[in-house]
């Protein structure tokens, strides 16, 4: 492990996403909200899972990135995540009600 401080992880982290997105061009960005259910956890707290895709042109080569917006309700506020099976664990740990909650297929 590395002993670097969090600002130069930051930066370094900016740094890399900058590299990265430098031969990205997003073009769109569509939802499709025509067959989204909301859900209700075992405490009654609103989720839904989201049909995205974005568009966007690669070092000049058009590519097509389907995903999942996560969106959750807490505490009155909605926030939203792109969707990552590995990220299940930690919203486990933050929301034990949202256990075993799964994307539809």
């Amino acid at each position: 492990m590395s002993n670097i401080s969090g600002d130069e992880l930051k930066q370094s982290m900016k740094e890399m996403t900058k590299t990265a997105m430098a031969s990205v061009e997003i073009t769109s960005v569509s939802y499709d909200l025509s067959g989204v259910e909301m859900q209700k956890s075992s405490s009654g707290r609103k989720y839904a899972f989201v049909p995205t895709n974005t568009k966007m042109k690669v070092n000049g080569k058009e590519v097509d990135a389907p995903s999942l917006l996560f969106i959750l309700e807490d505490e009155g506020k909605w926030y939203s995540m792109t969707w990552q099976p590995q990220f299940t664990s930690i919203i486990e740990e933050v929301y034990p009600d949202l256990k075993g909650i799964k994307p539809p297929q």
